[in-house]
């Protein structure tokens, strides 16, 4: 699986969790400035862990600024 294919999916979890278009989810966007609370983000990491199999630990979570560090972290796991 690629980067790429990994951002995609992040940026879709995130537009979809948000009621945003993808096209409105940058690579780099602070999910914060898009409208994420705390809760969006534990939704969005749920849905990432269930696509990839993943388990994110609390800490992990709360590091979560930046739609590329939900994409980094999956990507150093898969």
């Amino acid at each position: 699986m690629s980067r790429a294919d990994i951002e995609l999916k992040v940026r879709q979890a995130v537009a979809t969790e948000l009621g945003i278009s993808m096209e409105d989810v940058p690579a780099d966007g602070d999910l914060e400035a898009l409208g994420a609370d705390s809760m969006n983000v534990v939704d969005i990491v749920m849905e990432l862990e269930d696509a990839y199999g993943l388990e994110v630990p609390e800490e992990a979570m709360e590091a979560v600024k930046l739609v590329s560090d939900l994409t980094n972290y999956v990507a150093a796991r898969v």
